[in-house]
This record gives C-alpha cells, sequence and structure tokens, in this order.
C-alpha cells in the first residue's frame, strides 16, 4: 500500500491546530502514554488511508477522505482529554477551521511571492510549512487565548453543534464541492473568501461560548440571589427568637444571682453576651446581617467593627444589602480566621461624600492574592459549582446603583471600596 504524503500533512495540520483548542482541557490519566501513540497511529491512518475512487466524482472521493481524517483526529484528541462529545468536536471543528484558513493563506502567499522551488515534497509544501506556523501562532494568541482564559470547553450548549456542523461545511464543502461544476479554488479571490469565512466562523463559534457562559452565569448568580434571601428570611426570625430567649433568660439569671457561685454567673453571662449580638442601626437588613456576622465573628476570635450611618442605605433594596455587604464580610474572614489573633481584625465603614455613598471593608490577610476577572477569587472549597459568583454579584449590585467597587493590598493589608449612588 502506497503512502499518501497529501494526507499526512493534513494529519499533522490538523492535530496541532485542534490542539491550540484543547491544551487548557483536563486531560485523562496517563496522558502522555495515551497522546503519543495517538498521534502516531492518526498519522499513520492517514499516510496509508485508502482511495474512496469507488464514489466515481473525484471532488466527493476528496470530500470523504478529508471527512474520514477529520473524524481519526476526533477520536484520537477523545482519547487523550477529558470532554463531553459536543465540546470535543466543537473543538476539533475550530482547529480544522484554523488548518483551512492556514491553506488559504498559504495560497496567498504563493500567488503574491511565487518562487521557483524544485519539484519535490519540500518544494511543493514550502508555502505551507512557512505560512501556518506564523497563522497557528497568531490564532493560538487570539483565539486560543480567548478559549482558555473563558473555559470555553465546560459549555455543553447543542447549538455549538450546529455552529461546529456549518463551519465543516464552509471549510470542506463548499471549497471541494466548487470543482463540481468546474469552478478554480486556488485563485487569490476564493482564497480570500476561504479565509474570510472561516474567521467569520471562529467569531461566531466563540461568540456563542461566550454568550452561553454568559446565560449560565447570569442564572447561578440568580440562583445565588435566591439563596440569600432564604438565608436572609431564616436568619431574621433566629434572630428574633434567639433575642426573645436571651431576654427571657437574662431575668431568669438576675433572679438566681444570689444562689449561684459569681464564677458560674460571670461564665453565663459571658456565653449570652455572645448571642446577645443583635444591633440596631436603623436599617433592618444591616441589624439582621450584622447581627449574624457579629455572632460567627465572636465564635472565631474575630473582631468586627462598623462605623457610619445606614440611614441612606434606605435607598437600596434589602436583598441587594445583604448580598452585598454579606459577600464581603464573608471574605473578610475567610482571610483572617486562620491568622494570629490580633491581625483577626475586620472594620466596616459607611459614609455619604457628595451625592454618593461610601463602603469600605478592611482587613488583613496573608499570601498571594489570586485573581479573577480582575477581582480577588475566593479559596472556599465549599458550594461547588458556586465558586467565585459571590465577588461577580457585588460588582452587579454596585452596577446597578450607578456606582463602582474597587480594591488595594498592601503589606497584608486589604482594602474593598464601593461607590453607590443612592439619591
Amino acid at each position: 500500500m502506497e503512502m499518501n504524503v497529501g494526507n499526512l500533512f493534513f494529519m499533522a495540520e490538523i492535530l496541532i491546530a485542534e490542539l491550540i483548542f484543547l491544551y487548557p482541557v483536563p486531560k485523562r490519566s496517563h496522558f502522555w502514554f495515551r497522546l503519543v501513540p495517538a498521534l502516531i497511529l492518526s498519522l499513520l491512518a492517514a499516510a496509508f488511508l485508502p482511495g474512496f475512487g469507488f464514489i466515481g466524482i473525484r471532488e466527493l472521493s476528496s470530500l470523504l477522505r478529508f471527512l474520514v481524517q477529520f473524524v481519526i483526529s476526533v477520536l484520537a484528541m477523545g482519547f487523550c482529554f477529558r470532554l463531553k462529545p459536543i465540546m470535543l468536536i466543537s473543538m476539533c471543528v475550530a482547529g480544522y477551521a484554523v488548518q483551512h484558513l492556514s491553506y488559504r493563506a498559504a495560497g496567498i502567499v504563493q500567488r503574491l511571492l511565487p518562487l521557483e522551488l524544485p519539484h519535490s515534497l519540500w518544494g511543493y509544501r514550502f508555502y505551507e510549512i512557512t505560512v501556518m506556523p506564523a497563522v497557528y501562532l497568531i490564532i493560538f494568541l487570539t483565539f486560543g487565548r480567548f478559549s482558555a482564559r473563558n473555559e470555553c470547553y465546560k459549555n455543553n450548549d447543542r447549538r455549538l453543534l450546529l455552529v461546529s456542523l456549518v463551519t465543516v461545511a464552509i471549510c470542506v464543502g463548499m471549497n471541494r464541492l466548487s470543482g463540481l461544476f468546474g469552478e478554480t479554488r486556488s485563485t487569490l479571490t476564493t482564497n480570500c473568501y476561504g479565509i474570510l469565512c472561516c474567521l467569520l466562523a471562529l467569531f461566531v463559534q466563540f461568540n456563542l461560548h461566550r454568550l452561553s457562559l454568559a446565560e449560565k452565569e447570569a442564572q447561578a448568580i440568580e440562583l445565588v440571589r435566591r439563596e440569600e434571601k432564604k438565608q436572609y428570611e431564616i436568619t431574621k426570625n433566629s434572630m428574633d427568637s434567639i433575642n426573645i430567649k436571651l431576654h427571657d433568660l437574662k431575668h431568669k439569671l438576675s433572679a438566681y444571682n444570689d444562689r449561684l457561685p459569681a464564677e458560674e454567673v460571670e461564665s453565663l453571662h459571658r456565653d449570652i453576651n455572645i448571642y446577645d449580638s443583635y444591633i440596631k442601626t436603623g436599617n433592618d437588613a444591616m441589624d439582621v446581617l450584622l447581627s449574624e456576622k457579629m455572632m460567627l465573628c465572636s465564635m472565631k476570635k474575630i473582631r468586627l467593627t462598623f462605623s457610619g450611618d445606614c440611614t441612606p442605605l434606605s435607598g437600596m433594596r434589602t436583598m441587594d444589602i445583604y448580598s452585598l455587604f454579606g459577600n464581603a464580610i464573608d471574605n473578610a474572614i475567610e482571610a483572617v480566621e486562620n491568622l494570629e489573633e490580633d491581625k483577626r481584625i475586620i472594620d466596616v465603614t459607611l459614609e455619604e461624600k457628595g451625592d454618593l455613598v461610601f463602603v469600605g471593608f478592611t482587613n488583613y490577610y496573608e499570601g498571594e492574592l489570586i485573581m479573577e476577572d480582575g477581582m480577588p477569587a475566593t479559596t472556599k472549597k465549599t458550594e461547588p459549582g458556586y465558586h467565585g459568583y459571590g465577588m461577580k454579584s457585588m460588582k452587579l449590585i454596585a452596577a446597578k446603583y450607578q456606582g463602582e467597587l474597587t480594591f488595594s493590598a498592601s503589606r497584608g493589608l486589604f482594602n474593598l471600596s464601593v461607590y453607590l449612588k443612592l439619591k
């Protein structure tokens, strides 16, 4: 069986193009022991792929040959990467579009800069070998990095399958089937048209990724807000019930002061004070929130202080207050709870500055801040599937009130500032 060098080149090009989008994807166990044999077997399968002359039409035979090689490449990547079928096909189709785009770019360079090359394998493939690395690098720095940064491989939107099929039709079908009508496929115009079609397909595909992820993120944030509302209602009812019980307990304890040892009375009062932390700020949401967080901080031996007038917050919705302040204080608690006791301090300030309301959160921290979308990311291991949505929810709330959320970190001190326009 004779080796088909054209198939070999095509398979190598498409495998490299697919890896541009697949490199950040979770790998299967023993990845390198899978990848190397998968690449070798794919190249061999392409090199010795039998022809499809039985179809009778050269262009259809060529189309089928390229589609079979693409399927082989998808199976090889699926053997190495742990990815759902829809996303595996989508990422590999993006690679196919890049390969075709590069092939067309090489055709343009060949038209514009014709060289006297030897009639050999390397002479025939000279433009592909020289042009494709540059095109692949550009695509990696743009679409590839975008895909990795936004974790597009986690998407499972079925609409992507339709986009992928359209992309294959553009990259392969229209190109190959044009020969059925006697049209030339290698003119400068058709090469430019092919490149534009591939770029458009990539833009549509990855913008659909972004829109789909944004939809899921919005749904997740809405779910978080609903859970926060439930938590607020539970906390409010619990705090009311606790305060009633504590009020009764204080009266009963005062009646037995003379009958109990002084040390025991002092210990009971100390325990009561931990729970008797209901704060009156003039804003119901802040009363509930600060009382809840004060109690939590007392148990963790964290000193939480609050200063300011909550009157301006009357212009905010209850759940916006609970979510904004609650997420910020929770993040601060997470940062200080494992520090030395003299650094377990959280300071919250609220004040009016002209037409704006300023809210500041200050706490100590240790270690390196991990950034995500320009904001510090949480390190919580709990609540899987909701990682980072607290901070995003805070940013949305600030934007809702025509404000902004900023932060600074220096010498172990973290400052989160929120400006809101409430008038």
